[in-house]
């Protein structure tokens, strides 16, 4: 019986960090093609979005906007995740940088489990 609990334990927490890693992946293609829509496709709603002045909550509606207006006004050269860690408590972060011809832009992400299902909760876009 023991067994039988620690495989089904070792298949769930397998089975979180691919579903983890799959979001990582979609959001990284994302920001390296500036793909608002593909973005908003891995938020959790209500998203934590610092976007250079702009913080606070929004719909994903809301996030596409701003998303796809900062990608118009910065558009991207390379995009790639420079550090990617998982908590203790299951949370993932990841920090990369959003290079442009104007300049470089360090992104932090946050993923955690919400409804069984894992969603980019934080983005965090600064000057680098």
């Amino acid at each position: 019986m023991k067994r039988i609990i620690i495989f089904f334990n070792i298949f769930l927490i397998s089975f979180s960090i691919k579903a983890q890693e799959q979001v990582m992946a979609s959001a990284r293609d994302a920001l390296k093609s500036g793909d608002a829509p593909k973005l908003v496709a891995q938020l959790n709603e209500p998203i934590e979005l610092n976007l250079i002045d702009q913080k606070n909550n929004f719909d994903r509606a809301q996030a596409e906007i701003i998303l796809k207006d900062f990608f118009d006004k910065n558009p991207v050269q390379s995009f790639e995740f420079d550090h990617q860690t998982t908590s203790r408590g299951g949370l993932r972060f990841a920090i990369g940088t959003y290079k442009t011809q104007r300049g470089q832009y360090r992104v932090h992400l946050l993923i955690k489990e919400t409804d069984g299902q894992y969603r980019i909760d934080m983005i965090d876009i600064v000057e680098h």
